[in-house]
Parts: structure tokens; sequence; C-alpha cells
């Protein structure tokens, strides 16, 4: 079940882009500096996403992401991302 902590920064997102094409439209640098804070809103949430996978992940899943990444050099970021589906149940994140 989502929370609104879940999808506040949909939501914001949405709301600071939607407030920027306005902006964008009279010529206020005010869009651009929304445009940005959304980009980063959303960059955040990526980072809070591959956290929430890695604080559930065992030492045991750790080390063997690890492995991986270390054998293969396959970045950390993409092994934690693909383990994402299975770490945290589908009506808890967005895709």
């Amino acid at each position: 079940m989502k929370t609104p902590a879940d999808t506040a920064p949909e939501w914001l997102v949405a709301r600071l882009r939607s407030l920027a094409d306005c902006d964008a439209r009279v010529g206020e640098p005010l869009g651009k500096c929304m445009r940005e804070a959304a980009d980063e809103i959303e960059r955040l949430r990526v980072g809070y996403d591959r956290y929430e996978v890695a604080r559930r992940m065992s030492p045991q899943q750790w080390a063997d992401a690890w492995r991986l990444n270390i054998s293969t050099g396959k970045p950390f970021d993409e092994i934690i991302d693909q383990l994402r589906p299975f770490m945290i149940p589908k009506d808890t994140f967005n895709p």
C-alpha cells in the first residue's frame, strides 16, 4: 500500500513541471529553476529507491552483489536496480 510519502515526489515533480511551463511562456527565469528542482527530486528519488533495496539486503546478498560487481565490472547501482523488484513489494515503489 502506498503512503503519502511514496507518492509525494511524483505529484510534487508534476506540479513543479506544470508551473515551470507556465513561467516559461512568459519568459521568467523561475521556470528554469523549477525544472532544475524537479530534476533534482527525480535524481534523489532514484538514490532513495536504491537505499531501500540495499537496507533490505542480507549480509550474504550484499556480499554476492559485491562479488558480482568485482568479478564482472558491472556497476553496483545496476545490480541494486535489478534486485529492486525482488526486494520491495510492487505496491511500494514506482518502477
